[in-house]
């Protein structure tokens, strides 16, 4: 009995050591205007059909990084919702940048000390992450962990990464940089985009 006692607690040390080796215990952040909006009317490229359910594309991305790699997903919430449509959404992101405005968060709290890597998935709006991220780091210190960006965009990912870098000096934001353009959305890529990316990563 004793012995089978010992060789149970070497390989639970030895897949807990093998864990650590290839980066620890992940955490998939993502904010998605599909979950912050209440409203399921946004324009097709803002949402993807998988899982069999409509997800935002940032939400899906995430949900496909769990897949591959595993780890435990978290949704940024804003307690209040943004506008439904589209134009109207854009117009509250533009003047929540010009005031650096930091949303209230619906869910805050998350205890990150057991946590080694940390995926972010985000769109792009008014050439920056909504300011719903940077409520999320007035929050949260990443400082040691090991951060990947998942951006949506129509034309890149701006300087989110150096944003990013800054305001969490004390984490290492890689430059593996995935950007989905909604055009890979559409042409029904996103899932072998994603998978590719993932098999880059040094994890």
């Amino acid at each position: 009995m004793k012995k089978f006692l010992s060789l149970a607690l070497i390989i639970l040390a030895s897949q807990i050591s093998f864990s650590e080796q290839n980066g620890g215990k992940k955490l998939i952040v993502y904010f998605t205007e599909y979950e912050n909006t209440g409203v399921d009317a946004l324009s097709s490229a803002s949402r993807v059909w998988q899982d069999k359910q409509y997800l935002g594309i940032t939400e899906a991305m995430a949900k496909l990084v769990q897949r591959f790699k595993g780890g435990d997903l978290f949704s940024i919430q804003v307690k209040n919702p943004y506008p439904p449509k589209w134009e109207a959404l854009m117009d509250q992101a533009a003047r929540d940048k010009a005031y650096a405005v930091t949303p209230e968060l619906k869910n805050s709290h998350i205890n990150l000390s057991e946590y080694k890597t940390i995926f972010l998935a985000f769109p792009i709006w008014e050439r920056d992450m909504p300011r719903a991220l940077y409520s999320f780091f007035d929050q949260y210190d990443l400082s040691g962990k090991k951060i990947y960006l998942m951006t949506a965009s129509n034309d890149g990912p701006a300087s989110t990464r150096a944003v990013i870098s800054r305001l969490e000096s004390g984490a290492e934001v890689s430059r593996q940089v995935l950007d989905i353009r909604n055009t890979y959305v559409e042409n029904g890529s996103l899932y072998t985009r994603v998978r590719a990316w993932v098999k880059s990563l040094p994890l």
